[in-house]
């Protein structure tokens, strides 16, 4: 069983480019058949504001301050295990929803092709200690190569393409999958025109909550 996470990071203009993989990260790993990625999209960022500026102002009687908006959307990183569907999440955000109001979805993305590999007991990660390449195959750094792992024992060291040396078949490897999701949300509440506030401990209670409605 994995540990449980939920980790609320800042939307950035990459967001929804690494969520929809219109950008592909070079460290996937591939899904398995009928694993696929999802997406789904419930608002757009303007139309979704627009919605929460409108109903702020019906029951605040004042506008949105500049600070409020620039803070309305969220990116929520999930762990999952592998039986974890899009209807999880979406009624662990209704459940959440419930307990501190907000939480509102304005798109989920599940992710099944992150992860590494194994062979004879050994972890190798994408980009760290394997790379597909351009012609399709993967290589591994040469073991004998005492200088790369001399190098890798520093933990900013990034390997360059040109270091991957060796081929091997991918298929004498076991696949570890990384599944989760990522979840752009917002605390603001539309029914009730107001946004969900967390103190650090109300944050630690939150993820308490999390691991337990996901059963993690």
């Amino acid at each position: 069983m994995r540990k449980a996470s939920f980790s609320v990071e800042k939307v950035t203009s990459n967001t929804d480019a690494h969520n929809t993989r219109e950008h592909s990260p070079k460290y996937l790993i591939g899904c398995e058949k009928g694993k696929e990625n999802e997406y789904i999209k419930y608002y757009d960022y303007d139309n979704f504001q627009q919605l929460a500026e409108a109903r702020y102002l019906e029951v605040n009687k004042q506008k949105m301050q500049t600070s409020q908006k620039e803070a309305l959307f969220e990116e929520a990183v999930i762990s999952l295990e592998e039986h974890h569907t899009k209807d999880d999440v979406v009624k662990l955000f209704e459940s959440l929803n419930k307990k501190y109001t907000g939480h509102t979805l304005i798109n989920l993305a599940i992710h099944r092709d992150e992860g590494h590999f194994v062979k004879d007991g050994i972890e190798y990660y994408p980009t760290m200690h394997i790379l597909q390449k351009e012609d399709g195959n993967w290589y591994i750094l040469d073991e004998n190569d005492t200088e790369i792992l001399e190098a890798l024992k520093d933990k900013d060291f990034k390997p360059k393409a040109e270091d991957f040396k060796v081929k091997v078949k991918i298929k004498d490897f076991e696949k570890v999958y990384n599944y989760h999701a990522h979840v752009v949300f917002s605390r603001f509440d539309l029914e009730t025109g107001k946004s969900a506030r967390f103190q650090k401990s109300t944050m630690s209670e939150r993820y308490k909550f999390v691991a337990e409605q996901m059963s993690m």
